[in-house]
């Protein structure tokens, strides 16, 4: 097989790159080089199989805020109480 079919077709004039740029967005827009028949190929199942949804919850803030101070408010009770257990064991008087 031809070298040049396997490593790709620029155009005249472009550089060329072996990869895109890590910043850059994916895209299922035609390219203006194509890198070899396995980047294609990848190229194309990523396009054609995989759609990404938005799965993110809504989380509302204040009551968010408001069940982290409980929990903390727990644990500072829990806290004290293994002190007060601590020191018992220990022979002291809490």
């Amino acid at each position: 097989m031809n070298k040049n079919r396997t490593e790709g077709i620029v155009e005249q004039g472009e550089p060329r790159h072996h990869a895109p740029p890590r910043s850059a967005a994916p895209s299922c827009a035609p390219s203006k080089m194509v890198m070899g028949y396995a980047m294609n190929a990848l190229f194309i199942v990523h396009c054609s199989l995989f759609v990404v949804e938005a799965t993110r919850e809504a989380v509302d803030i204040q009551t968010l805020d408001a069940e982290i101070g409980r929990i903390a408010a727990r644990q500072a009770e829990l806290r004290e109480q293994i002190d007060a257990i601590v020191a018992d064991l220990e022979g002291e008087i809490a």
